[in-house]
């Protein structure tokens, strides 16, 4: 036998679709949203989803008379508009967002906007019951549409609408709400614009009423000149002159004719002039548009009608012309001062901004005076920084010059003019001033500007000085050991500039010290290297560029030192360099100064030098005993070898009551030898011990450590004083730190009590118990 089957059954949800239109209507042409369909259509069981609608046109009225079709639900629209087809289907998608019929009643209405059809007539009807396309939203089958009473579908008609003659709307463009000004002395300018939209079917307008008014203006209202009608930009009627708020008669012929269902614009144009062809510089315009008289006539019905039906005026509009403010520029200081003999001196800057927001500004011309206490005699080349024209074309300066320039700002721009010249010798402490006065006219009005001459910087003629300079501790070695036949950067110099740049051409350096002339080979700066002769080393050809103003410019020295031993100078010779003479130029006038005395650091010359280094020793107790208390690491420089013979050790306990041991100090290697050395400590808190090295210690470049042990007796600790240690340092003040040049041939070991030696060590190891 076959498999069994179960068969359920299910209920369909139920759609009624009734028109209530009116059955017929008389409507002008011109009205929106209009109803043009309208029923009720009742859902049961549950709601369903309408995905689409179709509605079938009839009438006289051609296809494209109704624009905007869109339906509405409840008073509210859903999908998109939409248009009568060629075969008269109007046809409404809601398949990709379907609108939800609730159970119950619910409106539907067809609404859309009538734009011509003039004597004619249109409808919309509900033909079959597939023209509502209904969807069960349970099931998702879709549902037969039928008349309420019956089991079937009848058609449902809308309202069979005549559409009544045309009409015309005549309204303020509202591109021409926006503006706010209109430029003096402008030919063919835009007064007023207005938007004339057609309904129903084309209407030809034949004559037109204008009164065109100016107040308030300058000069006093005398009419306006050349006014024209322009349609969708070509000119209707011909030019008038108007007089004083007086009405003007535009006869049209057929040149004006708005489609039915379109707007078009009007332009009212007008020389902003008055009957003298003065041009008006202030004022407001207004046009008012009067109403017609059977001035529009349909051109389908033959029925005349008023065009405007009221007189419809337009904004007022400001008359304003281009506007030149003239100011110096805060960019420049008001006071300046440049050296004589300058060429390219900036010797006045200005602002020119356009202020107005009608017209551009074209400037002619510059006219720039020339005063003060200069003589003209030292000011030469004037010219300005404007490229147009003979703006930068230099001249021989009067006390009044002028430069025919062309250029134009837009409304709100600005431009920088500077007023440039070459400044010769002068007289000190004498000043140029200069005044600007632009020549200017409105770019489209051509009205002449009234402007009056700015007075620009005072600069006053200074001679500029450098001043003695001064050695930068920061940037200079202190006094320390200098292996010979090195270059080290020994000192540093910062130079001041006052009342203009300077440029430092040429620099001496004398050498001093222990040995005469001789310690220094040659000295290096700003680029060059001079070579020392008769103890003086000249540097020329220099380029040293110090601004003015107090940060000044610092310049290095970098000495080049004679070598130390054989066949070069005994060790521990003192050598320095100081800065002598100096020659610069500021401006256009050279200065030469040789009374300097600036002085280096004092430097000693030395074969080898050695370097010193302190650390404290790691995990290490105080205790009784032999007891590390430093490391001490010495090197010598990569020249040679030196010979330690002393370290000088301080070491104290901080407790009373301890004790170090009147015995030896004991110093071991850094693999933990003992080094052969001289030096023992009293029985007292402090130990005050010079180690001696036996037959002294050879240091080379490779780093030797010492570990310092000293003998401790007694560790004192009491209850208020639980912990104790032992500070030490090397202290040369104390006692000596004594080394040999070995790498200089010298023999003779120098003890200090204040090492040259740089970063000589001044740690204090601090050994706890």
């Amino acid at each position: 036998s076959g498999n069994y089957m179960n068969v359920a059954g299910a209920s369909l949800a139920g759609v009624t679709a009734s028109s209530t239109s009116v059955s017929t209507a008389s409507i002008n042409a011109g009205t929106m949203g209009h109803v043009f369909w309208t029923g009720s259509v009742s859902v049961s069981t549950r709601s369903v989803a309408l995905k689409g609608a179709a509605f079938k046109f009839i009438g006289s009225a051609p296809y494209d008379a109704i624009a905007n079709l869109k339906m509405y639900v409840n008073g509210s629209a859903v999908g998109p508009t939409a248009t009568v087809a060629s075969d008269g289907r109007l046809s409404f998608d809601f398949g990709s967002s379907p609108v939800t019929l609730n159970t119950g009643s619910q409106t539907v209405e067809l609404r859309g906007d009538i734009m011509k059809g003039s004597n004619r007539t249109a409808q919309f009807n509900l033909e079959n019951a597939s023209d509502l396309m209904v969807m069960d939203t349970q099931l998702g089958v879709n549902v037969a549409v039928t008349a309420p009473t019956t089991l079937t579908f009848a058609a449902q008609n809308g309202t069979n609408v005549s559409i009544n003659t045309g009409s015309i709307t005549t309204t303020i463009d509202p591109t021409f709400s926006n503006l706010s000004n209109v430029t003096g002395g402008a030919t063919g300018a835009v007064i007023a614009k207005y938007k004339l939209q057609a309904y129903g079917e084309d209407v030809k307008v034949s004559t037109l009423y204008v009164t065109p008014t100016i107040t308030g203006s300058t000069p006093i209202p005398n009419g306006l000149n050349n006014v024209a009608l322009f349609y969708n930009g070509s000119q209707v009627g011909s030019s008038q002159n108007a007089a004083t708020s007086t009405e003007l008669s535009f006869t049209l012929g057929s040149s004006l004719i708005v489609a039915a269902g379109t707007s078009g614009t009007l332009e009212v144009r007008a020389d902003l002039q008055n009957s003298a062809s003065a041009n008006y510089t202030a004022g407001t315009v207004t046009v008012a548009l009067n109403v017609g008289s059977a001035n529009g006539q349909g051109q389908a019905s033959s029925a005349t009608m008023n065009v405007p039906t009221a007189t419809v005026t337009s904004t007022g509009l400001t008359v304003a012309t281009g506007a030149l403010s003239v100011s110096t520029s805060a960019a420049y200081a008001a006071a300046q001062t440049v050296n004589p003999n300058t060429a390219n001196v900036k010797l006045g800057s200005y602002v020119l901004q356009n202020t107005s927001s009608s017209e551009g500004v074209r400037v002619t011309n510059l006219a720039v005076t020339v005063g003060g206490t200069q003589s003209l005699t030292y000011l030469s080349n004037l010219r300005t920084s404007e490229t147009s024209g003979s703006g930068s074309t230099p001249i021989n300066p009067t006390a009044s010059n002028n430069f025919s320039v062309n250029f134009t700002l837009a409304p709100g721009q600005s431009k920088v003019i500077d007023i440039m010249g070459d400044l010769g010798a002068g007289i000190s402490a004498s000043t140029t001033i200069t005044t600007l006065l632009p020549t200017a006219i409105g770019s489209n009005s051509n009205v002449a500007m009234s402007l009056t001459a700015v007075t620009g910087q005072t600069l006053t003629a200074q001679s500029g000085t450098l001043a003695v300079p001064t050695l930068v501790t920061s940037g200079s070695l202190v006094a320390q050991y200098i292996v010979g036949g090195t270059s080290p950067v020994t000192s540093q110099y910062k130079f001041v500039a006052t009342n203009g740049t300077a440029t430092i051409s040429e620099l001496k350096f004398a050498v001093g010290g222990t040995a005469g002339t001789s310690s220094v080979t040659q000295v290096s700066v700003g680029g060059a290297t001079a070579p020392v002769v008769n103890g003086v080393a000249y540097a020329t050809g220099l380029n040293i560029v110090v601004p003015a103003g107090a940060s000044g410019t610092n310049v290095t020295v970098t000495p080049t030192f004679a070598s130390v031993g054989n066949n070069g100078l005994t060790s521990f010779t003192q050598a320095t360099t100081s800065l002598t003479y100096m020659k610069y130029t500021i401006g256009g006038t050279t200065t030469s100064t040789s009374t300097l005395a600036v002085v280096s650091n004092t430097m000693t010359l030395v074969g080898s030098k050695p370097t010193v280094t302190a650390t404290q020793p790691s995990g290490v107790v105080l205790t009784t005993g032999n007891v590390e208390v430093i490391d001490v690491t010495v090197s010598a420089d990569s020249a040679g070898p030196i010979t330690l013979n002393s370290l000088p050790i301080v070491a104290t306990l901080n407790s009373t009551g301890g004790l170090f041991t009147a015995a030896a100090a004991v110093v071991k290697d850094g693999n933990n030898n003992t080094v052969a050395t001289t030096g023992s400590c009293t029985s007292a808190i402090t130990c005050t011990v010079t180690i001696a090295f036996t037959g002294g210690r050879e240091i080379t470049s490779t780093p030797q450590t010492f570990k310092i042990f000293l003998p401790v007796s007694v560790v004192a600790s009491t209850s208020s004083s639980p912990n104790n240690a032992v500070n030490t340092t090397i202290t040369p003040s104390s006692a000596a730190f004594s080394w040999t040049d070995t790498q200089g041939n010298n023999g003779t070991p120098i003890t200090e009590a204040a090492p040259l030696i740089y970063n000589f060590p001044t740690l204090t190891s601090n050994i706890h118990n």
